[in-house]
């Protein structure tokens, strides 16, 4: 896996495959942030609840673009899977213009 730097609050650089635990000391709860680098994207999946949903997710492109999707899905591996198929249907616009 290609590592990539994320900068987190305070100046840390965190590389892309770690896992980020994030303590909300005003709700009490835990959050979990994944890191992913795929085909030269960055995903950041993120424990949350939304509606019917417990994970959102984050994809930014090679130049720095992001899209967030509030509603990625049931559980992590669901929301990777989801972000990884938006990544290869922004690769095959790009391919056919």
């Amino acid at each position: 896996m290609e590592h990539q730097k994320i900068v987190a609050s305070g100046g840390r650089i965190i590389p892309a495959g770690f896992d980020i635990f994030v303590f909300n000391t005003h709700t009490g709860t835990m959050r979990t942030i994944k890191i992913e680098t795929y085909k030269g994207w960055t995903i950041t999946v993120i424990a949350e609840q939304n509606n019917c949903s417990n994970f959102s997710f984050d994809i930014t492109d090679p130049s720095g673009r992001s899209q967030h999707i509030s509603m990625g899905g049931d559980n992590e591996q669901r929301a990777l899977a989801r972000a990884r198929e938006m990544i290869d249907m922004e690769i095959a616009l790009v391919a056919e213009e």
